[in-house]
C-alpha cells in the first residue's frame, strides 16, 4: 500500500520520492501544494474505489503520509 501511495505522489508532483516517512506532513514536509494534494487524494479514491473521510481531506491541518495510509487500512480492512 505504500508503494502505491508513494507512486502515485510521484506521479502527481513529478518528484521522485524513494520512500516517505509516516511522519512527513504532505504540506510541511513534502512540500506538496493544495492542488497537488487533491490531486492525489482523487488518484488515491480512484485505485481503491473508495472515498477518503473528511478529516482526511483538510489540507491545512498538514495530514502526514502516516495518516493516510491508516486511514485506507481503516477503510480496506
Amino acid at each position: 500500500m505504500e508503494d502505491i501511495l508513494v507512486s502515485i505522489i510521484n506521479k502527481v508532483t513529478e518528484k521522485h520520492y524513494n520512500s516517505i516517512n509516516y511522519s512527513d506532513g504532505f504540506k510541511t514536509d513534502l512540500g506538496i501544494s493544495s492542488l497537488e494534494y487533491f490531486e492525489i487524494v482523487i488518484d488515491i479514491e480512484l485505485q481503491y474505489n473508495l472515498t477518503l473521510p473528511d478529516e482526511l481531506l483538510l489540507y491545512e491541518e498538514n495530514i502526514t503520509f502516516g495518516q493516510i495510509i491508516e486511514g485506507l487500512k481503516g477503510l480496506l480492512l
